[in-house]
């Protein structure tokens, strides 16, 4: 790897014509000069790509393309296509890099080896300027989660196939599952992005429910047994949430048949499942549970952390 790789960030972004320039301009200003933006307009119906064409001109390292086939996760693979990036970062069109993130991620990198590091992140609030969360929570399983904190080599992205065009939600986690076969990830000990609250995020309803479905059929048999234990309870919280009281018990029964954590509490979950649904109130018995039953893996995975 060359002493001063080109970071390639890549964002999708549709019908954000209001938001959008924030993400771009976090760009411009980052103390690492040595980047390229691509920002893929995925068939927005408002006025989204005469907003972000103007950058180009302001600055050549921006490009701005079209998504010929619609999609999210197609337009992270154009992205990927057109990149020229040795370095992969993703940042959603709502959120916004730190000044410091590709020097800090670079450093990282060069300082380390490591082909695939996920940073620590804030998450913040549009409508309550006073909010701030910051995480730095290490993961122990083999899934990386959210994309915008990652920095990971080009090559390791193509040797995996890129995103799932099926993946309809979870996309980031189904793609690190096919990586964790081939590279395990490292964190990185800096905060680099802010992450905006989304209360329309597509993880909360029944396309989020879909979506964690369809993650255990594409990327299943990449999963160890705890892990997808952890998948089967988060889906049967999700359905209780949205007092679906029948499927609800359906998942956690499979999420028992995998760990015997959570078959210690089948009969407690099934009795506060049912209580939560009698009174109106799925979100309140998820939300309690949730705290509850609090899994851990009894073989965590140890990601070296990079300071």
């Amino acid at each position: 790897m060359s002493k001063l790789p080109l970071v390639t960030c890549i964002t999708p972004t549709y019908n954000r014509s209001r938001i959008v320039p924030e993400a771009i301009e976090s760009n411009i200003f980052q103390t690492y000069e040595n980047w390229e933006m691509i920002v893929i307009d995925d068939q927005s119906t408002d006025d989204t790509w005469n907003v972000i064409t103007p950058y180009e001109r302001k600055d050549p390292r921006i490009r701005c393309f079209r998504n010929p086939n619609k999609g999210a996760n197609n337009a992270r693979n154009l992205g990927l296509e057109k990149a020229k990036g040795e370095l992969i970062v993703f940042l959603d069109d709502d959120d916004v890099n730190l000044p410091h993130r590709y020097e800090s991620q670079v450093n990282a990198i060069l300082k380390s080896g490591s082909r695939f590091i996920l940073s620590w992140f804030e998450v913040r609030d549009r409508s309550d300027k006073f909010y701030k969360k910051v995480n730095c929570s290490r993961l122990t399983g083999a899934a990386a989660h959210f994309t915008v904190r990652w920095m990971i080599e080009k090559s390791l992205l193509q040797e995996v196939g890129g995103f799932n065009p099926k993946m309809i939600s979870m996309q980031e986690i189904e793609l690190s599952y096919r990586i964790a076969e081939k590279y395990t990830f490292e964190h990185h000990d800096d905060i680099v992005v802010t992450v905006y609250n989304d209360p329309t995020s597509v993880s909360k309803g029944e396309r989020g429910i879909r979506g964690k479905i369809m993650l255990l059929d594409e990327a299943g048999h990449l999963i160890d047994k705890e892990e997808k234990a952890f998948w089967y309870y988060s889906i049967a919280l999700n359905y209780l949430r949205i007092n679906k009281i029948e499927e609800s018990i359906i998942y956690y029964d499979l999420a028992a048949e995998y760990s015997r954590y959570f078959d210690r509490y089948k009969r407690f979950f099934r009795s506060a499942a049912n209580f939560s649904v009698k009174i109106g109130s799925g979100l309140w018995g998820s939300r309690m549970l949730s705290k509850t039953i609090r899994f851990k893996y009894t073989k965590p995975i140890e990601h070296k952390v990079i300071k």
